[in-house]
C-alpha cells in the first residue's frame, strides 16, 4: 500500500519553515501602512479640526483653563479608530501622523489611548520641547537641556513607571547600545512597541535593528 503522505511530511520535518517567524523575526510593515498614531504637540495649533471630521468618534477634545493658559488634551482611542487617517489629512500643520507600528494588542483599554496635553502659553513664551533621548531622558521627570524641556521616557503612551525605571538602570555605567537588539535584550521590561515608539520620537538616532554586520 502506497502513502505518499508520508514521504511528504518525512520530507518537511527537514525543510525550511515557510511561515514568518515573527515575533521573534521582527517584520516590518508595507509602505503606506496606517498604524499606530504619533501626535506631534510642537505643531498642533488646537483648531480641532481632527475631532470633527473623525467619523469613529476615536478623537476627544476638552480644554482647561490654568494659570499658564489652555491646556488642551487629545485623545486618540485606537480601539474606535477605523484608520482611514482623515484626521491626518485635514490636519494643515501635519501634527497626527500614522506610523508602520501595528503591535496594538493589549489587555486594558487604557494601553489603546494615546494621550496629549500641551499647554499653549508654553510655547507661546518661546519654549521648545527636546527630542527624547535615550541616554539623557529622565524616568518620569522633565529636564532642562539646552534651554529646551527634555520630556522623561512615562510621556510615551502606555509606557509606565516600570519599563521606563528599565531604561535608566540599563544605561548605567554610561553603557551604549550598538543595536535595538541588545537594548531589547539588556532592557526585558521594555516592550517591543515601545521600542519602536522611541524609534518615531527620535530617541533612538541612527541605531540599527540589528547587531550583525552585513557583509553585501
Amino acid at each position: 500500500m502506497d502513502f505518499p503522505f508520508v514521504k511528504e511530511a518525512i520530507s518537511q520535518l527537514f525543510s525550511r519553515s515557510s511561515c514568518e517567524m515573527y515575533p521573534a523575526v521582527p517584520k516590518e510593515a508595507a509602505p503606506g501602512y496606517r498604524g499606530r498614531i504619533v501626535y506631534h504637540a510642537d505643531k498642533c495649533i488646537g483648531c480641532g479640526m481632527c475631532e470633527r471630521v473623525c467619523s469613529g468618534n476615536a478623537i476627544t477634545r476638552t480644554v482647561e483653563k490654568v494659570e499658564e493658559g489652555d491646556r488642551i488634551t487629545l485623545t486618540f482611542n485606537l480601539g474606535s479608530c477605523t484608520f482611514c487617517a482623515t484626521c491626518a489629512d485635514f490636519c494643515s500643520t501635519k501634527a497626527i501622523e500614522f506610523t508602520g507600528d501595528y503591535h496594538m494588542i493589549a489587555t486594558k483599554e487604557e494601553d489603546l489611548l494615546v494621550t496629549m496635553e500641551a499647554v499653549y502659553e508654553f510655547n507661546l513664551r518661546g519654549f521648545e520641547f527636546a527630542p527624547m533621548s535615550l541616554y539623557e531622558s529622565d524616568a518620569t521627570k522633565f529636564l532642562i537641556r539646552d534651554g529646551k524641556l527634555l520630556p522623561p521616557f512615562v510621556a510615551i503612551s502606555g509606557l509606565g513607571e516600570s519599563a521606563a525605571w528599565n531604561l535608566v538602570a540599563c544605561r548605567e555605567g554610561g553603557r551604549e547600545f550598538v543595536s535595538v537588539e541588545e537594548l531589547s535584550a539588556a532592557c526585558p521590561k521594555v516592550s517591543q512597541t515601545h521600542l519602536e515608539q522611541l524609534r518615531n520620537m527620535g530617541a533612538l538616532g541612527e541605531m540599527p535593528d540589528s547587531s550583525q554586520m552585513s557583509l553585501f
